[in-house]
């Protein structure tokens, strides 16, 4: 083994322990609510109930970029959404999360959130938690679920 090979050997070895050490020892996130009025990036954002299908349609999109998907998360008994935007323009999108094996408080319509914002305290915690829509630290909206389609939102015209 060369020496160069032994450096990363070791940087490697580093590395993986404190991911692994962060993983293990992963706090439970702390989550701040962040009141309606302060979040109208939600307005163009419905969402219904059928059963055990939650169904979402964004009508507009403050950022003006085209919501690819909606990532979701389980923790706590509550439901957790959060857009991903690609670069391209906006368009209507609509999808729907079976939350069928999903652990969620009843009823589960009344513990829907929407990710506002999330925040690390420590980059390689960071990268242990990869694949997941929560941080150490979560603002969080309370998103309203109704029973039936709610009408489209009205558009704004500039």
């Amino acid at each position: 083994m060369t020496r160069m090979s032994a450096k990363r050997l070791v940087m490697l070895v580093l590395l993986a322990g404190l991911v692994t050490g962060c993983a293990a020892t992963r706090t439970p996130p702390k989550f701040r609510d962040v009141p309606p009025a302060k979040s109208a990036w939600t307005e163009g954002r419905r969402l219904w109930s059928e059963g055990r299908t939650l169904h979402v349609a964004i009508d507009d999109d403050p950022q003006g970029l085209y919501v690819s998907r909606i990532e979701y998360e389980a923790y706590d008994g509550h439901l957790y959404l959060a857009t991903v935007r690609q670069s391209r323009p906006f368009a209507d999108a609509k999808f729907e999360i079976d939350t069928t094996g999903l652990k969620l408080n009843q009823p589960w319509q009344d513990h829907v959130y929407w990710v506002a914002d999330v925040r690390w305290d420590d980059v390689t915690c960071r990268a242990a938690t990869v694949g997941s829509t929560l941080g150490q630290r979560v603002d969080r909206v309370k998103a309203e679920v109704t029973t039936a389609p709610p009408d489209p939102v009205a558009r704004r015209i500039d």
